[in-house]
């Protein structure tokens, strides 16, 4: 984007977009860069084959799925009429996003923070998470936050499943229009 545009403040643009994935393991390559901070990453109607867990991993520069157990993460799961659980991992092998089951459309928002810097660890917030609980019994909806422990340079997002495949997700990646703003 030139630098003589002005934004709103409150403007995101579309940097990529992938419709109908489907798959047990789906990459969101090429996401990440320098120039930019700030990224928002939304997984939209994902319609599954099974209840399952579905998960993050980073790819690294080289587009490699990070599999050590450098991943932090404490997720709520709150509960339609059955309170809330914790999904939390410490130095795991991935992020727990969100469960799903065949009769829900599940979908969440990720905020992710200096992706692509080598000298700063990569933080993310999940919002805005929709699903159904694994047990079956309650819809329930996701927020908390999770972390790369490495410095490791980031440039793309794999989703993979805990069993089953996603038939059918839509993937956006978008930069705040802000930053072109210096804010």
């Amino acid at each position: 984007m030139p630098n003589n545009v002005k934004l709103a403040n409150d403007a995101y643009i579309l940097k990529k977009s992938l419709l109908a994935q489907s798959g047990s393991t789906i990459d969101f390559d090429n996401l990440f860069d320098t120039t930019r901070e700030m990224y928002l990453i939304r997984l939209d109607n994902i319609e599954v084959s099974t209840t399952m867990d579905i998960r993050l991993q980073y790819l690294d520069s080289t587009g490699t799925v990070l599999s050590g157990s450098n991943y932090n993460h404490s997720i709520i799961e709150h509960h339609t009429g059955n309170g809330q659980s914790n999904k939390f991992g410490n130095l795991v092998t991935s992020v727990h996003i969100l469960s799903s089951s065949t009769d829900v459309l599940a979908g969440c928002s990720i905020y992710v923070f200096n992706p692509a810097s080598a000298t700063k660890k990569t933080k993310a917030i999940l919002e805005e998470g929709v699903g159904k609980a694994v047990s079956g019994a309650y819809y329930a909806g996701y927020t908390g936050g999770f972390a790369y422990e490495s410095t490791t340079a980031l440039r793309g997002i794999r989703i993979t499943t805990s069993t089953g495949t996603i038939n059918s997700m839509n993937m956006a990646c978008f930069i705040l229009g802000t930053e072109d703003l210096g804010i």
